[in-house]
């Protein structure tokens, strides 16, 4: 009780305009319902920070960029969300709402950035100006957009799949035993575009549901909050059509998460509750000990591996044959972090992709082969510090490819580790480091980040009729950093079917 004053004083003084440090007059986040604006301002909101959203188009003249830092005049829209600085929570909106925080020392004991923007990978800006733009602030909660459109649907029912929860409506979709089917190319109808990856339910597909159909959808769309489109017609304005080849049936895997001895406890709890809470989807937990025992490959088409160490001993040579087996008749293998590392050539030789080597100087990243920067969708028709301390990395993404189906094509990578895939055009790399200024928050030493620049991220590599999927980087650290979550969800939901 003696020192009740003066804590009371410092929160008080800590709150006031005059302990605000630095020129950031606000942050402008664009309102887009896709992506996961809706999570930052939700939690803003939570945090009874005063949010306010534009009642009209405006400009901002210097509004700076996330991606480079650089500062150019840009166009905003009625509708996107200002959060200002002057307000009493200014040190807690600065400090994660910030490009970059000042560090003092490369040695730290946790990540090195916690730009918010950046984690949940939105085209946001801030402005060291006033933003002059008549507001209304932000009472409610938001809730992403739902419903269906032509509830009487005589054709197909059509899920875009840049929607925030779509993976989360895929699954109830399985779960009331709908036949899927997933769009390899994107498609346009009454002046509507439709991403890659959308999901079509044909009708003619779903006899048995034809009671149920209409109702299912409403229910689901509710549900999921997603919006669903009824079309009377397959037949498409522009792309593929609702019932061509390029409609890829999608069946429910059977997914097991290795666990325990040997694997992450972090990382494998973060998959779990990416796929248990946030997307509604049954995944099997496989305990590490099981391996060399009563453990069934043929069980499973799907078996992720969370970043994990001494992996051999685990995975005894037997077990690795057979693992790799399992990938050639069909299976589909995911290993991020560490465990993306031993998936590699030089380690358990799983696949035959290669792990990038500083030390090699055959690995000069001035020699990778162009062609294995080929985006999928053209493959047809082309020929100081060793440790990165929890540092966002700029990643350039192919979203032609299933792995990456609902994603934009720049993203705010989370690096721990300097581990990375050389490309090679023998598989499809998907995310790759920028090939310059590759650091968009937190600290790199200048050696690691040129090791990183051009190097793969996140890569499939077909082998047989089956594929194994490196993500290096955590997709949903901490459920926090979550922009590239959609990795984790398209590697189990979407890649097995294509």
């Amino acid at each position: 009780m003696e020192n009740r004053e003066a804590l009371l004083g410092y929160f008080k003084d800590a709150r006031a305009q005059g302990a605000q440090k630095g020129n950031t007059k606000a942050y402008i986040i664009p309102n887009n319902p896709n992506d996961y604006t809706y999570d930052l301002i939700n939690l803003m909101l939570k945090q009874n920070i005063k949010v306010e959203q534009a009642s009209q188009d405006f400009n901002v003249r210097n509004a700076f960029s996330y991606w480079d830092g650089s500062s150019s005049s840009r166009s905003f829209s009625e509708g996107d969300f200002i959060i200002k600085t002057d307000q009493p929570a200014h040190l807690f909106i600065n400090t994660i709402m910030r490009r970059q925080l000042e560090i003092r020392d490369s040695v730290m004991y946790d990540m090195s950035t916690w730009s918010a923007p950046q984690a949940y990978n939105l085209d946001a800006a801030w402005t060291t100006s006033n933003v002059g733009v008549n507001t209304n602030q932000v009472s409610e909660v938001l809730v992403h957009p739902n419903g269906v459109e032509n509830n009487r649907a005589t054709y197909a029912y059509v899920v875009d799949w840049n929607q925030r929860n779509a993976p989360k409506a895929l699954a109830k979709l399985w779960e009331h035993g709908y036949k899927v089917r997933s769009s390899l190319k994107g498609f346009t109808k009454d002046d509507i575009s439709y991403s890659r990856g959308s999901l079509v339910v044909l009708l003619g597909r779903n006899k048995h549901k034809e009671a149920f159909i209409h109702a299912d959808m409403r229910t689901i769309a509710e549900y999921t909050d997603v919006n669903i489109v009824g079309f009377n017609t397959g037949r498409m304005d522009a792309g593929s059509d609702l019932g061509s080849p390029s409609m890829r049936p999608i069946e429910e895997p059977k997914v097991g998460l290795m666990m325990d001895s040997g694997f992450s406890s972090y990382t494998a709890g973060q998959i779990w509750f990416l796929f248990d809470q946030w997307t509604e989807f049954g995944i099997s937990r496989i305990r590490s000990d099981r391996v060399g025992g009563n453990f069934n490959l043929n069980e499973y088409d799907v078996i992720i591996l969370p970043g994990g160490f001494g992996l051999n001993r685990i995975f005894n040579e037997n077990a690795r044959n057979q693992l790799r087996a399992w990938v050639r008749s069909g299976g589909t293998l995911v290993g991020t972090e560490s465990s993306a590392s031993w998936l590699t050539d030089g380690q358990s030789g799983i696949s035959g992709a290669k792990l990038f080597d500083a030390d090699d100087d055959d690995n000069d990243g001035d020699e990778v082969d162009p062609a294995a920067y080929t985006r999928y969708a053209d493959l047809e028709d082309s020929s100081g510090l060793r440790r990165i301390p929890g540092s966002s990395f700029k990643g350039i993404v192919d979203n032609t490819h299933p792995l990456a189906f609902g994603m934009p094509d720049k993203l705010y990578s989370l690096k721990f580790r300097t581990d990375a895939l050389m490309p090679d055009p023998s598989f499809n790399t998907v995310g790759y480091y920028a090939k310059e200024d590759v650091l968009a928050s937190g600290y790199a030493s200048s050696e690691n980040k040129a090791n990183a620049e051009g190097k793969a991220f996140a890569a499939v590599h077909s082998m047989g009729q089956g594929q194994v999927v490196f993500l290096f980087d955590n997709t949903q650290y901490r459920m926090f950093w979550v922009g590239p979550a959609r990795f984790m969800q398209n590697a189990v939901m979407l890649v097995p079917g294509f």
